[in-house]
């Protein structure tokens, strides 16, 4: 086994996150930036449209990703209520349902940029101990399409080995929850984390321009 790869990563203490504001807390100071927030690249139109269908999207989203999270620390997803349909060709799918979980639901902080974050899965191939992959789970309604989500993951990605600087991860996963059907994006580590960094550059200039 790969002696860098641990079995399980411990919570970072001293984070915290706030559900309700959406906001990460370090030692009891808030952090001003999200991961999420801010790989996101989307035109006011676009973001319009998500607003007014997040009463869909929303509750989805969380229902889908507690379910994938039980399902993968506890090995049963609970009750699947109305989103069966996206649950059971998650737990289905070839590739995802082999990974073994080193860490799900993590939260993850860059204090240097008062960034915080959460992934939804880091896991091992069985067989292939030292084999890493991140996984970022993604529902979509029927005729939903995926999108570019490498700054996302790249994010991740950067706060992860900040914290665990020694950890290989070989591969970085979408995994893209439809009704009836489940499919992966596969994308490369470094490109996910150029794409990241130039994404956290402009934002980060964007803020604090002048008016």
């Amino acid at each position: 086994m790969n002696l860098t790869t641990p079995r399980e990563l411990p919570p970072i203490e001293g984070l915290e996150f706030f559900d309700a504001i959406h906001r990460y807390s370090w030692k009891g100071q808030l952090l001003p930036y999200s991961v999420s927030a801010m790989a996101k690249q989307i035109t006011p139109d676009v973001q319009r449209k998500f607003d007014e269908t997040q009463h869909i999207w929303g509750p989805r989203g969380v229902g889908v990703h507690h379910a994938a999270y039980l399902w993968k620390t506890t090995g049963k997803p609970g009750d699947l209520g109305k989103y069966g349909e996206w649950i059971e060709p998650l737990m289905a799918h070839p590739h995802v349902k082999l990974l073994e979980p080193i860490a799900a639901e993590y939260r993850l902080a860059d204090l240097r940029y008062g960034i915080g974050g959460t992934f939804d899965l880091l896991g091992r191939l069985p067989g292939e101990p030292s084999r890493v992959i991140l996984v970022d789970y993604k529902t979509l309604g029927t005729h939903g399409r995926d999108y570019d989500i490498r700054a996302q993951l790249g994010g991740y990605l950067s706060l992860l080995w900040q914290h665990w600087p020694m950890l290989d991860v070989h591969q970085c996963w979408g995994v893209w929850i439809k009704p009836g059907k489940t499919y992966t994006t596969t994308h490369d580590p470094t490109d996910c984390l150029a794409e990241w960094e130039a994404r956290r550059s402009l934002y980060l200039k964007a803020r604090i321009a002048p008016a």
